[in-house]
């Protein structure tokens, strides 16, 4: 082979290792976004043994009853809450069945007159096209009933440096992500800020399977709502969703 060839491959070879090397420094950052730190105290505590209950639609009643019991058990054990009386603890519980229904298995009728008789000022057929929406997409969506009945937790509200703090309960500290949901035009017959008014304020939650908002699939979250007692009406009345979650995941907040 000649001097003149072997120099003409030397430059090719030259040529196409230089275009390669410019294509790599100029071509688009990767998108992939690094993987978020997920801490152990999350793991455990969102962690599959800790899911007791996985009930199918005919055993809902059944649990529903028992999630009602440890509510009214869990609630009993805070003076404020306790110092209301018998009924008033039952009401809580009843009080969060009825927005678990609501989450995981609506009815139009039964979900509209629970709110109805918690205050709800919202009109009958703007609660109903609401509703009948939730429901289509749940028949296409079936929600997980995963639960974890012996997660379920109340928990005192207490007032804090911005709006409202839980009591005993740290876990935005502990690396949970929070999500609450915000006040529509309708209000149950709840005042802005009642922790800060002094209202006696509870935060029930429980372990449930929840969609995430972006892949669709299903991962645990602590959900749950926030509750106070309006004295006058003798009940408790939901005024906010809350989901404590893994900070790679997002979730809707639960309806009000």
């Amino acid at each position: 082979m000649s001097a003149r060839i072997i120099t003409a491959i030397v430059i090719c070879l030259f040529g196409l290792v230089f275009v390669l090397w410019s294509w790599s420094q100029n071509r688009a950052p990767s998108t992939q976004q690094p993987a978020i730190a997920v801490p152990e105290t999350v793991r455990a505590l969102l962690a599959d043994e800790r899911f007791d209950t996985r009930p199918s639609r005919d055993e809902l009643d059944g649990v529903f009853a028992e999630v009602q019991r440890l509510v009214e058990k869990n609630g009993r054990v805070h003076a404020p809450i306790n110092s209301l009386g018998k009924a008033a603890v039952q009401d809580l519980g009843v009080a969060f069945v009825e927005r678990l229904q609501v989450m995981l298995v609506p009815e139009v009728e039964r979900d509209f007159r629970a709110s109805v008789k918690r205050g709800d000022p919202k009109p009958r057929d703007e609660a109903f096209e609401k509703a009948n929406r939730a429901i289509e997409y749940y028949a296409k969506n079936p929600p997980k009933l995963d639960m974890g009945l012996q997660t379920i937790e109340v928990n005192l509200l207490t007032p804090g440096n911005e709006d409202e703090s839980v009591s005993g309960r740290h876990w935005e500290e502990e690396g949970f992500g929070y999500l609450s949901t915000v006040r529509n035009k309708y209000h149950f017959p709840v005042p802005d800020n009642p922790v800060q008014r002094g209202w006696i304020c509870a935060e029930v939650t429980m372990l449930l399977m929840r969609p995430d908002a972006i892949s669709g699939r299903n991962h645990p979250a602590l959900v749950g709502y926030h509750f106070a007692w309006n004295d006058k009406r003798q009940q408790w009345i939901p005024y906010q969703g809350v989901v404590y979650r893994s900070p790679d995941h997002v979730f809707a907040v639960p309806p009000l």
